[in-house]
């Protein structure tokens, strides 16, 4: 199920990090619409049972190409576009599950605790889980300035 709020805070999220890295006020409505639409394609797409690595793959390219098209359009660079809308995306609730299961791990018993091997492999999962989504964040941005060359400006 799509959680609507999930969807409406990502653009008070995108944003605050947009302003954060000083863009230009006529633009953060724009970053906002699309931080919106990426988070909608992410949970609609996992709620058709696509994992979160993949769906936010294809919001990120969404992103990224709305991006490289409205950058060169609005007279604005296109990474003002593609970078701040695809934040959001980023699963806070993963990487503190990471960062408690390290925690428990450290703070183990040692190699004799049975439960050090389970801390251990919970944080690798939601470690390589955290990692590979902000890879796939950072590639499906700059997908499409990849494949539409020509929509690149001197700006990017």
């Amino acid at each position: 199920m799509i959680s609507l709020w999930a969807v409406l805070w990502a653009a008070p999220a995108a944003t605050g990090f947009a302003m954060m890295f000083n863009v230009r006020k006529r633009a953060l409505p724009i970053v906002a619409a699309i931080a919106v639409l990426a988070r909608f394609i992410t949970e609609f797409a996992q709620a058709q049972g696509v994992t979160i690595v993949v769906a936010d793959y294809f919001a990120a390219v969404v992103v990224g190409a709305l991006a490289y098209t409205l950058g060169p359009r609005t007279h604005e660079a296109s990474p003002v576009y593609a970078f701040a809308p695809v934040i959001p995306l980023i699963p806070g609730a993963i990487l503190a599950r990471a960062l408690q299961s390290l925690l428990k791990w450290i703070n183990s018993g040692g190699a004799n605790d049975p439960q050090a091997g389970q801390d251990f492999l919970e944080f690798a999962s939601s470690g390589f889980t955290a990692a590979a989504i902000v890879l796939v964040l950072c590639l499906g941005a700059l997908t499409p300035m990849l494949l539409l060359p020509r929509s690149r400006t001197a700006e990017d």
